[in-house]
């Protein structure tokens, strides 16, 4: 293996790294959900309120109670919470501008690794078991869209960002390494930056 593709990995390993480190910082270890009260399914009094003044909007009962209803709420939640999840601003740039309430909105990955992620997805099927790995992803995502508070537990997609990041990153060192090589300097920097101002507000 040549040395720029040993430091290339190394750096690749310290970037990756922050996601657990600001999880442990920000959350500490957290057990897994155990209760209804933990999921998208717990009672919503300000939900349901709003729906109750939603329903003065319909000209007649009976849309009021076919589009304003309490089935409605898991239903949103849910959603919000899956296009969250497989937003790249969620991971990337902490959902600015659109920060989450009741998440610290931490940034969980340096963005340089943005560029390796979407080479790695484009290179997708060409990752051994790739329909394996995918399925086991959309599965974990679904898994966290049904938790009030995902972000405490979204570290479990780590390893599926690890592995798409490596691949991208070696997709792109036989395709063009000149760029592989800036990016990985860039990310250098970049790390070092956020691992400082993740100290800092610790």
């Amino acid at each position: 293996m040549r040395p720029s593709s040993l430091l290339g990995n190394f750096v690749l390993v310290i970037a990756l790294l922050m996601w657990p480190f600001s999880q442990v910082i920000s959350h500490g270890f957290r057990p897994l959900p155990s209760s209804v009260q933990d999921t998208i399914f717990a009672p919503d009094y300000q939900a349901k309120q709003s729906i109750l003044r939603n329903t003065y909007l319909y000209p007649t009962v009976f849309m009021a109670r076919l589009f304003q209803n309490k089935w409605l709420i898991p239903l949103n939640k849910f959603k919000s919470n899956f296009f969250t999840l497989l937003d790249p601003n969620y991971y990337f740039f902490a959902s600015h501008p659109r920060e989450l309430d009741g998440n610290q909105n931490l940034v969980r990955l340096p963005f340089v690794l943005l560029f390796f992620l979407l080479v790695g997805i484009f290179n997708f099927s060409t990752l051994r078991r790739s329909r394996l790995y995918g399925c086991l992803f959309l599965i974990f995502i679904l898994s966290l869209s049904l938790l009030n508070h995902f972000s405490s537990y979204d570290l479990l997609l780590w390893p599926f960002f690890c592995l798409f990041i490596f691949h991208g990153f070696r997709s792109l060192s036989r395709q063009n390494s000149r760029l592989n090589q800036f990016l990985v300097f860039s990310l250098l920097l970049v790390t070092f930056m956020e691992y400082f101002r993740s100290y800092l507000r610790g």
